[in-house]
């Protein structure tokens, strides 16, 4: 039994000594006849960018990290706590440093077992304090300061976006509810008895919330346009209002001159398209009403749904992958400590990478990178944003795990990884899209990467030069210099490296248009751009 006191024992002041021991993986999955299936038009991404996000923390309403916390964490677990919180214990109260590492080494093991022991309960009823573990990594609150605590409570914790963005609890309760399939891509989307998924209702729920996206998208467009419309009608107003004295008569008016009387037409024309908005605005609010009644009533089905029981073997291997993507963010000299403490972050609640400020990432890459999001098959081309899993380590950079499912490789969602606790948030994504990059295009010229498209091209450049290591690591880097550098005119990459980038990864014609007076080199590119155009070479 784990005693109270013991518990109470155990505080950040005993973990001040610690060491930067680095610990240690690489799993690279198999296409074969890619691009066969046909498009799941269910499946298929529609919204065209990222909603701009204003806000990124909440107000924290209750604070669960009490001495209770902890407690909690560990109750209901079986024999895994006891160890747990033995290891813990003697990793914080060693002062030798060779203890310590010998500690450390002790304790991971177990950590990672005892995720895998509470992950079995993720699609239950799950008690905040074990959500709050898994998604945070934080088991023992007195290892972060106040103010690293008040910056966890201050995390939105639903997806207001509706964003393929998820926790780590998030994910594992999606695979538990059979609604993505695990991350071996050996496997369908799990189908466990007594499964909520199993009606539909997770299904017929994603439908129904991104249909009420879809109408509420549609309110916000109809509203801009009223908005601009109304603002046109005081314009006209105020142009037909301005009346100078007549130069005969002191004390009369002059008449409507041209400009006003043009005003007055279009003060009309705006009236009618007013009206005819209005109309379009009603119908609308009643859509998106209907659509908001239907998701109500599928939530509440849901919540009158059984229990999951589900194979305790598919969770485990999935906490088992998502180790491995533990140990490919931290990568082998980073830090692996599995537990958050507040030594290894800084109390900028800015350097999280929380939901929002990962979409905003992203939202900035594809404005520079329209194509990032993009997938053709058979000469259609949608918007396919990955899964985003936010895996709780002290991460250099995110990973690209998978550029799309197995059993769906036409339309399916790729999996990508970002550290919660990156040193660097915008470099950290932008190097897990840039991987997305690389093998999403890699994986459609399957066994042709090296001579088609831009891995075919980079390589080429890479292959002439002699240069070593490994080439797809260093497209990574290039084209975080892409995002980064080029984009606003400040030259970094080679020469040629610059060129296949141009042609094959190119910018917005807005960023385009203004390079070209940036200087000689972008000017050039952008005058080749004008010749294939012309030539219907582009």
């Amino acid at each position: 039994m784990i005693d109270d006191d013991d518990i109470l024992e155990i505080s950040s002041d005993e973990f001040n000594n610690d060491d930067d021991s680095s610990f240690d993986l690489d799993v690279k999955p198999s296409f074969n006849d890619l691009f066969e299936d046909e498009i799941d038009k269910e499946t298929v991404y529609e919204k065209e960018e990222f909603d701009d996000i204003d806000i990124f923390k909440c107000v924290p309403t209750k604070n669960i990290f009490t001495e209770q916390y902890y407690k909690v964490v560990l109750s209901g677990e079986g024999e895994i706590s006891p160890k747990l919180h033995k290891s813990l214990a003697q990793f914080l109260k060693a002062t030798d440093p060779q203890d310590k590492t010998m500690f450390r080494n002790r304790l991971q093991p177990v950590v990672w077992d005892f995720i895998t022991d509470v992950s079995q309960k993720v699609g239950n009823a799950l008690p905040l304090e074990k959500r709050m573990f898994l998604r945070y990594a934080l088991l023992l609150p007195t290892l972060i300061s106040k103010d690293q605590r008040e910056n966890l409570l201050s995390i939105i914790m639903d997806n207001k976006y509706n964003e393929p963005v998820h926790y780590f609890d998030e994910w594992l309760e999606m695979v538990c509810l059979g609604e993505v399939a695990p991350l071996g891509s050996d496997e369908e989307p799990i189908k466990a008895t007594k499964n909520r998924g199993d009606s539909g209702l997770r299904l017929q729920k994603e439908k129904a919330q991104g249909a009420l996206e879809s109408k509420l998208g549609a309110l916000k467009l109809l509203q801009k346009k009223r908005s601009i419309t109304e603002k046109s009608i005081i314009d006209f107003v105020k142009t037909m209002a301005n009346h100078p004295v007549h130069p005969y008569f002191a004390s009369i008016e002059m008449g409507y001159t041209v400009t006003q009387k043009a005003a007055l037409t279009d003060l009309i024309n705006a009236t009618k398209d007013l009206q005819k908005l209005d109309r379009e605005y009603t119908v609308a609010i009643q859509e998106a009403k209907l659509s908001q009644q239907k998701l109500d009533a599928i939530s509440e089905k849901m919540n009158d749904e059984p229990m999951v029981n589900i194979n305790p073997a598919i969770l485990k291997k999935e906490v088992n992958n998502l180790r491995q993507i533990h140990k490919m963010c931290v990568g082998r000299q980073g830090n692996h400590f599995p537990l958050l403490h507040g030594s290894y972050i800084t109390s900028n609640f800015n350097d999280l990478a929380t939901r929002e400020q990962i979409i905003m990432v992203m939202k900035y890459v594809e404005s520079i990178d329209s194509g990032v999001f993009r997938r053709t098959h058979r000469r259609e081309t949608h918007r396919i944003v990955p899964h985003v899993i936010i895996i709780p380590c002290y991460g250099d950079k995110g990973i690209c795990w998978e550029p799309f499912e197995k059993f769906n490789r036409a339309s399916s969602r790729g999996r990508i990884a970002v550290p919660l606790y990156p040193k660097d948030l915008k470099l950290a994504v932008i190097t897990a899209l840039a991987d997305l990059r690389w093998e999403v295009a890699k994986a459609k010229a399957t066994y042709y990467w090296m001579e088609e498209g831009i891995t075919g091209k980079y390589f080429q450049w890479f292959d002439e030069r002699k240069l070593k290591g490994d080439v797809k690591l260093r497209f990574i880097e290039d084209y975080i210099l892409w995002i980064t550098k080029e984009s606003s005119g400040t030259q970094k990459l080679d020469k040629d490296v610059r060129g296949i980038f141009w042609r094959n990864l190119p910018f917005p014609k807005e960023i385009r248009d203004n390079l070209k007076n940036r200087g000689f080199v972008y000017n050039e590119l952008y005058k080749k751009d004008i010749n294939r155009e012309l030539s219907d070479g582009y």
